[in-house]
């Protein structure tokens, strides 16, 4: 969030930042080449770092990232998108009152004078009880008044899908207390995945205090067992993610942890700090960073339960800097054919760690210049989006940031990360916002994916104040016309100010396009239902099956091919701000009706091809199996 620059710790933050720079120097000597032949890792190149940093980098080797397999890493592979002189209307309708969610997420006094009540809110879709439609998790938090006994806990609630109403809107009924999942530790964030491979949603909640782990009997109805299979992490935990780092077929579990803080020793009166002449809660600055865990799966045991081992100090992953974690994400960021993970940290150096195939990870992110932005400053970094922005193939990194600062968009150019935010206009549009929930998605579905924030301050003291900035704020879509991005139009759910956190994405009400629902602090969380007009224009859903205990394929990727268009996803638990969406890939196809194929790495790192078929559907594709269901949505 904010920085807070005292003397001493500015002094400590330049010693750490010395170290985790000659670790990633020390690091990169070491990386592995790839496998003669294997065409994802090209090569090892000689040169210096390009972006200009804080401190100048005298870098010994860079390893060529090629995701995607052999592009050049200027010139996009995608056809030219169509000219956008004046942004779209991308029209987000809110419907939640209509839909029956009544949710209301509390978090803390209307100060925020104790730094757990800024940073709470993530939601999750998932399709719980296997109907085909999106179900909702709302994660709550809490109060200083309730930690101490004295007034009732609020609670996370589970809104079942029932179906569309007359009007269209997808109806929902609060099944919180008979599906069990009605946590009231303080919440932060959700992630939702087949965590024990039976084939049905899982849900796994980071809290300020034990985590949560809810296994769901395939209808519904889940079992609280974090503490039993060795997850229950007792720290402030932020964002978490799952993939499978290796290789064994089963989801291995990153959790991100935030700052050691007491609320109930703190009192109602804390000390305060101050930013930019506001008394403010104080934090993360100053405050002892947590660390982060990381949990090796085991598979079940002989009576059925999935069990997990922390392997945090082995793996590498336990964060000994202490930096402040929020949002993880894995992703085959050097097309090795195993996870790596990138982690968005606030007010500290971002970490990208490398993995070597067996689950034991290098720290490298200043190497590949995705530690700072491009003026070498650590940011506020509280979401994260990972995904191909300009179509080249190769996955870019986003990261949303405090205010008066700006998100930032790392380009992957093959060597190296650039950062690209104020070329791309990005940093013009973002400089005012506090930034949280981040979605990639193709929300007019011309073809090419929008970059959507969810926005508001963490101080409400900076109402009035004449900087520049409110608490309550705009959500933003910005929409990419090939060289820049354009800001739609603010109607509807965009044209309405609330001091948002956490977002998920989906097809809620199975039409084709994205919906979201966006948590807001000491308010009702929004569902937003996709409403722009896409008249000839087409989309393509897939549903990935995998084998074994990675039943939903987490980590495949799919490169789909329609005439001239190319597009890439990959299958991914979490990301925006501590919050998971929903895991059907989706791909927008401007004016093409037909798909040519689609080309699947299954996570065994086993290519498979699919051919031809017509658009406007969910295909499900099994492994080995190709197309096994269509069902049509337009």
């Amino acid at each position: 969030m904010g920085r807070r620059h005292a003397h001493g710790h500015r002094r400590a933050l330049r010693w750490s930042r010395q170290r985790h720079d000659q670790a990633d120097r020390e690091s990169a000597e070491h990386l592995p080449l790839p496998p003669q032949g294997s065409g994802r890792l090209l090569r090892a190149a000689l040169g210096p770092a390009r972006r200009p940093m804080r401190k100048p980098y005298t870098v010994a080797a860079l390893v060529i990232l090629a995701v995607g397999g052999i592009l050049p890493a200027d010139e996009p592979a995608s056809a030219e998108p169509p000219s956008l002189n004046k942004a779209e209307t991308i029209l987000l309708v809110d419907v939640t009152a209509q839909a029956g969610i009544d949710f209301h997420l509390t978090a803390g006094s209307p100060n925020k004078f104790h730094i757990p009540e800024a940073v709470t809110g993530g939601v999750a879709f998932l399709d719980m009880d296997n109907d085909g439609d999106l179900d909702l998790y709302l994660v709550n938090a809490g109060t200083l008044e309730s930690e101490q006994g004295k007034k009732p806990k609020p609670s996370n609630r589970l809104y079942r899908n029932d179906g569309p109403g007359p009007d269209g809107v997808p109806r929902f009924t609060d099944v919180t207390e008979e599906s069990g999942t009605g946590d009231t530790t303080w919440g932060m964030g959700v992630v939702a995945a087949d965590v024990e491979g039976d084939g049905d949603i899982d849900l796994y909640v980071t809290n300020y205090g034990p985590n949560k782990l809810y296994l769901n009997d395939g209808v519904g109805r889940f079992q609280e067992v974090a503490e039993q299979v060795g997850v229950a992490d007792p720290r402030m935990s932020t964002g978490a993610t799952l993939g499978d780092v290796d290789g064994d077929g089963d989801l291995d579990l990153f959790v991100a942890n935030y700052v050691e803080y007491d609320i109930v020793a703190a009192g109602p009166t804390p000390r305060l700090c101050d930013w930019r002449g506001l008394k403010t809660f104080c934090g993360p600055r100053g405050l002892k960073g947590a660390g982060d865990s990381f949990y090796r799966n085991l598979g079940t045991d002989d009576d059925g339960m999935v069990r997990f081992e922390d392997a945090s100090a082995e793996s590498g992953l336990a964060d000994n800097e202490r930096y402040y974690g929020f949002t993880p994400g894995f992703e085959d960021f050097d097309g090795d054919g195993d996870l790596d993970l990138y982690l968005a940290n606030d007010v500290t150096p971002n970490y990208l760690y490398l993995n070597d195939g067996k689950g034991r990870f290098k720290e490298v992110s200043s190497f590949f210049q995705v530690a700072f932005d491009e003026h070498g400053r650590e940011q506020g970094s509280m979401g994260l989006e990972i995904s191909d922005y300009d179509g080249d193939g190769m996955v870019d990194i986003v990261v949303t940031n405090f205010s008066h600062d700006t998100h930032t968009l790392y380009r992957n150019r093959g060597s190296h990360f650039q950062d690209m935010t104020f070329q791309t206009g990005m940093g013009y549009l973002t400089l005012a916002a506090l930034g949280w929930g981040v979605g990639h998605y193709d929300f007019n579905l011309d073809g090419y994916r929008d970059y959507y924030f969810a926005h508001g301050h963490v101080y409400p003291q900076v109402d009035g104040q004449g900087l520049n900035t409110g608490y309550d704020q705009l959500d933003m879509v910005l929409l990419w016309n090939g060289k820049r991005f354009v800001k739609a139009q603010a109607v509807e759910g965009l044209a309405v100010k609330r001091c948002s956190r956490g977002a998920t994405f989906g097809d809620v009400d199975n039409d084709g396009d994205i919906d979201v629902v966006v948590q807001h602090l000491d308010d009702r969380p929004a569902l937003l239902l996709n409403r722009t007009p896409t008249e000839g224009r087409h989309f393509l859903q897939v549903r990935l099956q995998g084998s074994g205990a990675n039943s939903a394929a987490v980590g495949a990727r799919v490169t789909l091919y329609a005439g001239d268009l190319r597009l890439m996803s990959t299958a991914r638990v979490g990301g925006s701000h501590i919050s998971s969406s929903d895991p059907r890939l989706h791909f927008g196809l401007g004016e093409r009706a037909q798909v040519d194929r689609l080309e699947i790495r299954w996570p065994d790192g086993t290519l498979e091809t699919v051919k031809g078929f017509k658009a406007d559907a969910l295909v499900t594709i099994r492994r080995g199996a190709g197309v096994v269901n269509r069902a049509a949505r337009k």
